[in-house]
């Protein structure tokens, strides 16, 4: 497959990397984790300095009209450096829900570019997840505008938003996505983090009121603009975990040139050698998974739900068996803090539960082919 980068798009890959490399250190990271800040340098330095954020939104927003391949490039980057910044929640996913939506939405995507605001998608694909059968948000009239009231569980980035996009359902079981400022009277948050290290909320709203200009979409424009949002999520997934693995895969090669067992290089014994071209097997299909995932996205084609739940699979797959042999050919060092190999493969153990495990996808993949009636997240 011809995945040919333009002039542009190769600048920005080499802008972004170089950029994180040298103002954002693995010991950057693990500080960034550790703090209870909500504010990031290296997100202000996305808005002001590199002036990325609007790289893939349409230019009535003040972005600069990109698209999927742009945000691939972006999340391969992040995944290289194991950043935590949303770009995954709110430019992509967040970016999909509000495109071309009305004046409030247009509003909101103006403040993400300009750096000012950070809105996150803030509802469950999965009801009942995680014991929480309770979960769910209620949308009500109320004095000329709407009261939202509900709980919406593991909601990343939550700490960092100014905005929610929230999936509200009315009475007659009609769909919703509204806009909620996360300083609305009434929204409380729960926070924790992830063994990922990224920062997570429970949010309940109490009664939480919203105008009319706060409706994103209803119906089946929602339905669509959730489906649309949950296939770019995946794929940004796929390529976050391709920097993940490119980077495993380096180190491991690096070590095992320098480790000596028995007067020589480990590398040179054979049986790691396998495993090291087996590993390199495995980033290569994730190579090609994920831009055909892209590709798919890019060309707005009627299987870019299948494709998009095939990359996820195989990249899943793919991921761990990187991530532990990187861990074993490192041995003891594979599990220390003293090296940042345990914690890239925690973060892609949670990519392999996000936005789907991996048997939800084969099921979704299965029904995509197969034409069976599925869920939300499905069809689209």
């Amino acid at each position: 497959m011809n995945f040919n980068l333009s002039d542009e798009q190769q600048m920005l890959r080499d802008m972004l990397e170089s950029f994180l490399r040298d103002r954002f250190p693995f010991e950057a990271r693990r500080a960034q984790v550790r703090s209870t800040a909500t504010e990031s340098a290296i997100w202000s330095a996305f808005a002001n300095e590199l002036q990325i954020l609007g790289t893939s939104l349409p230019e009535n927003v003040g972005g600069l009209g990109g698209g999927p391949t742009e945000n691939m490039i972006v999340m391969e980057e992040l995944g290289k450096a194991l950043s935590i910044e949303p770009w995954l929640s709110t430019i992509i996913m967040a970016g999909a829900l509000l495109r071309d939506a009305g004046a409030k939405a247009q509003e909101t995507m103006a403040a993400v570019v300009d750096g000012t605001a950070i809105v996150v998608p803030a509802f469950d694909y999965f009801p009942g997840s995680f014991g929480k059968d309770d979960a769910g948000v209620s949308i009500a009239a109320n004095d000329g505008g709407f009261r939202l009231s509900g709980k919406i569980p593991v909601v990343r980035d939550a700490a960092r938003a100014t905005h929610f996009v929230v999936l509200a359902k009315d009475a007659g079981g009609g769909q919703a996505l509204v806009i909620v400022a996360a300083d609305a009277p009434g929204l409380e948050l729960k926070t924790y983090q992830l063994v990922d290290g990224v920062g997570c909320a429970d949010l309940s709203l109490n009664g939480v009121e919203v105008e009319e200009s706060a409706i994103v979409a209803r119906g089946e424009e929602a339905a669509d603009r959730m489906a649309e949002a949950f296939n770019a999520g995946v794929v940004g997934l796929c390529a976050e975990a391709l920097g993940i693995q490119r980077m495993l895969l380096q180190w491991t090669v690096e070590y095992a040139k320098q480790r000596q067992q028995f007067g020589r290089p480990i590398g040179e014994f054979q049986v790691l050698q396998h495993r090291m071209a087996r590993m390199l097997i495995k980033v290569e299909e994730t190579v090609s998974m994920t831009y055909l995932a892209t590709a798919h996205l890019e060309n707005r084609t009627s299987e870019r739900a299948k494709i998009a739940s095939a990359a996820k699979v195989m990249i899943d797959q793919a991921g761990l068996f990187v991530g532990q042999q990187a861990v074993q050919i490192h041995g003891g060092m594979g599990m220390s803090k003293e090296l940042p190999i345990a914690d890239y493969l925690s973060r892609l153990n949670v990519i392999a539960q996000q936005l789907g495990s991996t048997d939800f996808h084969f099921g979704r993949y299965e029904a995509s082919s197969f034409e069976k009636k599925a869920a939300l997240p499905v069809t689209a």
